[in-house]
């Protein structure tokens, strides 16, 4: 049945109050969607205001407490205070990656999916340009709705970023990232089992100061960022603005890219293959009746994926002169995406069908080919560079064949031997297909969709040294975004699954920390503080699909609000010299609330669930210094992350819901310097047992289209290491070598999808088909990973110096779903593709730069080239067979390439 509803997304999102083009909003709710909870309202201005009283107070005082004469008294338990010397404080105690400013930029990083090539144990999985997930040593969520909520905590400017649509913002003019491995049991943290990213946008100075760079590379790549910092007033009020623009044609090949007006083309006039030239023009299924022509647009783009982003950050710093030290800093910051909604490549599956008459059972067995796509024969789209290859494979075991193939020979030796041959060639194309096909950079979509996403907010954080003995800190934050998609999800010229989303949405923040030196003889800091995290989140959702495999189109429109709060309270204590104990426990509290509306279905789905959870969580490390270049640590950490609703459920199941996840986390690490520090070897080990791990999979109920869920292992175990190194054999020489190792396992895992089977008179019972994953890696956790900077300074004297980079980074195979790449199997429980076609097997990623500076000069030019290979390599595959009878694979970017102008002044 199809909906009564308008066929245009966009009439629908205007209807709605969404997109830019919607000048408002006819509400169906009694509540108004933009407006956060009143408690949520008071917890914020109760948090400023308390730090404004705080600060009039020292303001009238005659006079105060002197400063420490140690600038880092008292803050050892202040581990993430948005300082540019996090990672300093963080030696030795924590498992923590780190990247300057200088280290950013030779590596090209634009966003924290840049990272994970040279962080050991962090994943990051990009199937579109806003919908980035995270893992941090197998721990995350590869849900990329509008509504979900990963495992690893991400920070700009101590600002908690929860949404995926406003993760992958631009990294641009920063002091410092710093990643954080492991589950953070205390802290102003919400929902880190897994871990945190910090991301410090650089502070203004109280100096003039500017810079400019401008990049030009291929595929008509431009990108330009820069700063100006104004001292307003003097050692009082500062202010930096910034700013990042990106642009850059795409990447991919469409090969239904200007393709003549419809009426040029040739109809199909005779039975023959649908998707045979010259009435099909880049593939697609053309059909019969009617005007029998091709469908596919006109004038789409013939190179696709293309980037169109820019991003602006203004930060004013004000430091009045005060009895303490006070300091307030508000960061405001906007920014637009209008990018492609990334593409990548199919690949079908061929059924093999059972011979005619056969006596024997059938021949269930399916394996990866051309194609089809519907099991529609020879009607449906497949890929030029697949076909081709199974023509080359085909006609070699023909040759081997021999007269058994020969038409000449009788039909009862002839077709089995043919029937083989079919098998063979497609067997071995499908081994082959593990690798991508021979231009993994290329395709054929009828629909090139947009996403557009447009962010702004603003953090305002205040300090203030009451006295030598007492701090007090408060962050506020603000974050709205509105997004669209549209995405040609099944990656061929038809109509199969096209997805249409748009959502927006707001987030309010507010934290305060209260801590400093207890007054007594032993050396105990302490801190308590709070998080309090609520947002608001509306989605509006359509697909189009091909009813005869994917069912009607489907319309999901729904609302979401949630309100976190934490509060925490953690010590440490300077045992002795050499010996310091941490500890901390935090309380967590989440409720979520769901309105949700699926159709057409029968019954309509409409549900209202309000539902809470909270769990204490806490942290125990024991430091021991041995030298001032010594240092281990042991330590212990309980992580939770909260429960979230399935907004993508199945008709036949309704609204579904994942319950927390919870893990307990051991640790021991060491940091080692040597040689006046010009080497240094970091690393721990780990081990981790969960509890109701949360997993992202695909699931089948009753339904002809797949339906992408959370739901919960029982449990799951992992432990590993990593090893960081820096070495600087002889000034100007550097060598970075960091090295992760990861073993993962489902403990107990069974996965259980609704279906049917025909009792003995004939009719359907339900019952639920059992998918047993215990034993299998988790996903997204190679067992190994390396990556490797280096860098030689050549020093030319009057003339300059020149300075050549070197990175690489190698990833060991990995998996993208719990069947360890395997796919989903069949009715029948066998598997239908390749061993690793839901994965990915190890590859390397190298790249090169080459800087000039002039001697006494304020520019610098630079080279480079990125995956200088020219790998092509999946960043995410979705097992698509049980209703479209594919796969889908996205790609990672091609060789790169190109140079950079940066003037200082």
């Amino acid at each position: 049945m199809k909906t009564t509803a308008p066929t245009s997304l966009t009439s629908r999102m205007v209807a709605r109050g969404f997109g830019p083009s919607a000048k408002g909003r006819a509400s169906c709710r009694s509540r108004s969607a933009l407006t956060a909870p009143l408690g949520v309202f008071f917890i914020v201005v109760i948090g400023i205001a308390s730090l404004f009283l705080v600060t009039v107070s020292a303001w009238a005082q005659e006079s105060g407490g002197t400063q420490a004469e140690d600038p880092w008294a008292g803050v050892e338990v202040l581990l993430v205070t948005g300082s540019s010397t996090t990672s300093e404080l963080l030696a030795g105690t924590a498992s923590v990656t780190a990247f300057d400013a200088d280290t950013l930029e030779s590596l090209g990083v634009q966003n924290i999916s840049d990272l994970s090539d040279f962080t050991p144990n962090l994943e990051v999985v990009v199937a579109g340009t806003t919908s980035p997930t995270l893992f941090i040593r197998g721990v995350g969520l590869n849900d990329f709705s509008a509504i979900a909520t990963g495992a690893i905590s991400v920070y700009q400017d101590d600002v908690p970023r929860g949404s995926a649509a406003i993760l992958l913002g631009r990294i641009f003019d920063v002091e410092e990232v710093v990643v954080l491995r492991g589950p953070q049991g205390t802290g102003p943290y919400r929902n880190a089992s897994a871990g945190a990213i910090k991301i410090y946008p650089r502070q203004p100075t109280g100096d003039f100061q500017a810079y400019l760079t401008s990049s030009y590379g291929n595929y008509d790549y431009v990108d330009f960022e820069g700063a100006l910092e104004v001292p307003v007033i003097p050692e009082v009020l500062s202010m930096r603005t910034a700013f990042g623009v990106t642009k850059r044609g795409g990447w991919m090949k469409n090969r239904c890219g200007d393709l003549p007006a419809i009426e040029d083309r040739d109809p199909r006039v005779g039975p023959g293959n649908s998707n045979a030239t010259p009435h099909s023009q880049c593939g697609e299924t053309v059909r019969l009746g009617g005007d029998a022509r091709s469908d596919v647009p006109a004038g789409l783009p013939t190179k696709i994926n293309d980037l169109s982003n820019w991003a602006v950050r203004s930060i004013f710093k004000f430091t009045p002169d005060l009895p303490v030290e006070t300091t307030w800093s508000l960061n405001v910051h906007y920014s637009k995406v209008r990018d492609d909604s990334h593409v990548g490549q199919q690949i079908g599956i061929q059924q093999v069908q059972p011979e005619a008459n056969n006596a024997q059972p059938p021949d269930l067995t399916e394996v990866v080919g051309s194609g089809p796509l519907n099991s529609a024969g020879q009607t449906s789209y497949a890929d030029t560079d697949i076909t081709k290859r199974l023509s080359v494979i085909r006609s070699s075991y023909l040759a081997k064949c021999g007269t058994a193939c020969e038409t000449s020979t009788p039909i009862a030796i002839r077709r089995p031997a043919r029937r083989q041959v079919n098998l063979d060639s497609r067997r071995q194309l499908a081994d082959e297909l593990t690798d991508l096909d021979d231009d993994p950079f290329g395709g054929a979509v009828n629909e090139v969709g947009k996403t557009r996403n447009e962010t702004w907010g603003f953090a305002l954080r205040g300090d203030v040294d009451i006295n030598d003995s007492l701090h007090l800190k408060s962050t506020t934050g603000f974050e709205r975004w509105n997004r669209s998609s549209r995405q040609d999800l099944d990656f061929t010229p038809d109509v199969e699954f096209q997805l249409g989303t748009t959502d927006r949405g707001h987030q309010v923040s507010q934290e305060l920390r209260l801590g400093g030196p207890l007054p007594i003889d032993a050396v105990i800091d302490w801190e308590i503080g709070g998080l309090m995290v609520a947002d608001e989140v509306e989605v509006f959702g359509t697909s189009d699909n091909n009813p005869t495999n994917a069912g009607p189109d489907l319309i999901r429109d729904y609302e979401q609000r949630v309100l976190a709060i934490t509060g925490y309270a953690e010590a440490s204590w300077e045992i002795t010299e050499v010996f310091g104990l941490d500890a901390g426990a935090r309380w967590n509290y989440e409720r979520k609330w769901m309105d949700y509306d699926l159709a057409p279905t029968n019954p309509p789905i409409k549900a209202k669930e309000d539902i809470s959870f909270d769990s204490p969580t806490g942290t125990v490390r024991l430091r021991y210094a041995a030298t001032e270049d010594v240092s281990f640590y042991v330590m212990y950490n309980r992580g939770w992350k909260a429960g979230s609703y399935n907004a993508t459920s199945n008709p036949n199941k309704g609204l579904t819901f994942a319950n927390p996840e919870r893990l307990d986390a051991y640790e021991f690490g060491w940091d080692l310097n040597a040689f006046e520090g010009r080497f240094r070897l970091t690393g721990a080990l780990f081990y981790y047992d969960y509890y109701n791990y949360q997993i992202f999979t695909s699931e089948s109920n009753l339904s002809p289209q797949p339906e992408f869920v959370t739901i919960n292992a029982n449990s799951a175990e992992n432990y590993g290491a990593e090893i960081e190194t820096f070495f600087e054999p002889f000034d100007g020489t550097t060598l970075r070598v960091n090295f992760g190792w990861l073993e993962s396992q489902f403990l107990d895992f069974t996965q259980f999808q609704l279906t049917s089977i025909r009792d003995g008179s004939g009719t359907a019972q339900l019952y639920e088909k059992a998918i047993n994953h215990t034993g299998n890696r988790l996903l997204n956790s190679p067992q190994f990973s390396v990556s490797i900077i280096a860098s030689q300074r050549l020093d030319l004297g009057r003339y300059g110096a020149f300075t050549f980079r070197y990175t690489g980074s190698w990833t060991d195979d990995v998996y993208f779903d719990a069947t360890e790449g395997a796919g989903t199997p069949n009715s029948q429980g066998q598997q239908i593709l390749s061993d690793m076609m839901i994965g990915e097997d190890a590859y390397w990623l190298h790249g090169v730069g080459l800087d000039y500076a002039p001697r006494d000069s304020s520019f610098m030019l630079t080279g480079w080239v990125r995956n200088l290979t020219n790998e092509g390599y999946r960043n995410f595959s979705a097992d698509l067979s049980t209703f479209l009878d594919t796969t889908i694979h996205f790609i990672g970017e091609p060789r790169t390439y190109g140079g950079s102008l940066r003037v200082d002044f």
